[in-house]
């Protein structure tokens, strides 16, 4: 069987990775520092994806960042030691 995106987001699996980002960055968009409880968790990369996912993998963003990162396609290069962003305009 393959890998269902929709089941995955409603994983537990997704969920601790979720958690664990989103305590992270302090529920605060990488991009724009927002702060919402309600903020999304953006995929950096998809290679882990059904593996043992680390949240590395994954940054917290705004929705409006989200959308337009997901619409472009674009990455960000966060480095989580020092909470600098290279960030991508969106």
């Amino acid at each position: 069987m393959g890998f269902c995106h929709f089941d995955y987001m409603s994983s537990p699996e997704w969920m601790k990775v979720r958690k664990k980002v989103m305590e992270r960055d302090h529920s605060e968009c990488v991009v724009c520092g927002h702060f919402s409880i309600g903020n999304e968790v953006h995929h950096e990369t998809y290679d882990n994806v059904g593996k043992p996912e680390e949240a590395d993998d994954c940054v917290t963003v705004c929705r409006e960042h989200h959308k337009g990162l997901e619409n472009t396609k674009r990455y960000l290069k966060v480095n989580h030691d020092s909470k600098t962003t290279h960030k991508p305009r969106v």
